[in-house]
């Protein structure tokens, strides 16, 4: 596959977590706790109470040419709703699906500055231990569950779920997890959710990626960082190229990037929004004008940069 164009839906949350006691009993925080208490959809998948700070998104067109390997990423419309954003353009440049992509079929995968080993790796058996599960159908396809774990501890690879397809062995899903041991700097554990699709070329590319980031609290009275991130691809075009200036720049926000019409995203969202996300964009206007909150949010803003 040499050139592919593809349109994504991209979204993200941030929010703030391991609320502890110590932050509630703030003077400054007080006023939207009882707001906080009251909205039982404002959890963590741990069941944690969560104060959502953030949260946009985004409908793009991403290319992509693997010889040389230029990657470009156009935004077509973005909204974003956060505490303490003055700069627009700025935040819809790393909303976009460029900066959540993760391709297990490379032999190793940068996150966070460190490069972790694929679990179908070339060298995957110097690194991981597989278990045979179960043979699982999915949709049309069968496909054998495994179990991977790292054979060290200290190796950086993942732990978790794969899904094989029987027919040709390629990968359909994945369930892994970076947990707390692999040393990130204050990141407790990533979490990646993806499920992959045949393109008209025969390689799969994914359909579908969810991503959660659990930021650990850098003392025992600050709270922590909660992101996640959600990409959808559909309209997989296959060898339209591209001029290699056309890649010069790697994200390009359309001029009206920030004029939607009141339906577009009924439109082009490929699920509704949750109960759950409605109640976070609830609460994140609630919280715009809170100088704590505003200050605990411009974490976002550099975890959003080296994700």
């Amino acid at each position: 596959m040499k050139h592919t164009k593809q349109k994504n839906y991209t979204k993200i949350e941030i929010d703030i977590d391991n609320l502890s006691e110590d932050f509630r009993q703030r003077r400054s925080v007080q006023k939207v706790t009882s707001v906080l208490d009251s909205i039982k959809q404002l959890t963590d998948d741990e069941g944690e109470k969560i104060l959502p700070v953030f949260f946009s998104e985004t409908f793009s067109k991403f290319y992509y040419r693997n010889n040389p390997e230029l990657k470009k990423e156009v935004i077509e419309k973005s909204k974003v709703t956060g505490v303490g954003i003055t700069d627009g353009s700025t935040t819809s440049q790393i909303t976009g699906s460029v900066f959540q992509e993760y391709n297990f079929y490379k032999n190793w995968l940068p996150i966070l500055n460190k490069d972790f080993i694929s679990p179908i790796s070339d060298g995957w058996k110097t690194y991981y231990d597989y278990d045979l599960l179960d043979s699982v159908l999915i949709g049309q396809d069968t496909t054998y569950k495994l179990q991977v774990y790292p054979r060290r501890e200290q190796d950086l690879a993942f732990t978790g779920f794969i899904w094989i397809k029987k027919a040709d062995y390629s990968l359909k899903q994945v369930d892994l997890t970076i947990p707390k041991e692999a040393n990130l700097n204050f990141v407790d554990r990533i979490k990646i959710q993806q499920e992959l699709i045949p393109t008209p070329a025969g390689p799969l590319i994914p359909s579908k990626t969810r991503v959660l980031i659990k930021i650990a609290q850098v003392s025992d009275n600050t709270p922590g960082l909660l992101a996640k991130f959600y990409t959808v691809t559909d309209s997989i075009l296959v060898n339209d190229p591209m001029e290699t200036k056309f890649f010069n720049q790697a994200v390009e926000l359309k001029p009206d990037y920030g004029i939607v019409e009141s339906d577009f995203w009924e439109k082009y969202r490929p699920d509704p929004l949750s109960v759950e996300e409605l109640a976070v964009l609830q609460m994140v206007d609630t919280l715009k004008n809170i100088p704590i909150i505003k200050f605990y949010s411009e974490g976002l803003k550099f975890f959003c940069h080296r994700i």
